[in-house]
């Protein structure tokens, strides 16, 4: 089980156009619990993603993450999210583009999709981003 000590923190925006070593962020009520390894390309996100703000949250972080993943072999990721927005989603699709690309030039994906157990909803969408984008996820339901 993937845990993280979260604290409330101000909002974070623009924060990170470039980072050299591993990334992590402690979630605060609208915002998640982001953690990326660069050694092992493994990026988590977990909690709450509806800031109003929330595309410009992930637009650095997914960034950076794509260009350190451009010429890998392996990518792990892991989404838990607890609530998200349309701005969630729109970055997502994004991701999950890109994904596609990186599994069409031979890089092994892996993607968890994790929710609640009784968060039916989520579930759901997670299903539906990976029939979208032709990706296999794995289930978890906590």
């Amino acid at each position: 089980m993937i845990t993280h000590y979260a604290t409330d923190t101000t909002h974070l925006h623009g924060f990170i156009p470039k980072w050299t070593s591993n990334l992590m962020l402690d979630s605060t009520g609208t915002t998640p619990f982001v953690s990326y390894d660069k050694e092992t390309k493994f990026l988590i996100i977990k909690g709450h993603a509806s800031d109003p703000h929330i595309q410009e949250f992930f637009d650095s972080i997914f960034s950076a993450v794509k260009r350190d993943t451009v010429d890998s072999k392996n990518l792990r990721v892991y989404f838990y999210f607890k609530s998200m927005n349309t701005g969630t989603v729109r970055v997502l699709f994004d991701l999950f583009k890109y994904l596609r690309v990186r599994v069409a030039a031979g890089t092994k994906v892996q993607v968890v999709w994790g929710a609640d157990a009784c968060d039916h909803e989520m579930m759901e969408t997670g299903r539906e981003l990976s029939e979208l984008y032709d990706l296999n996820f794995r289930y978890l339901a906590a």
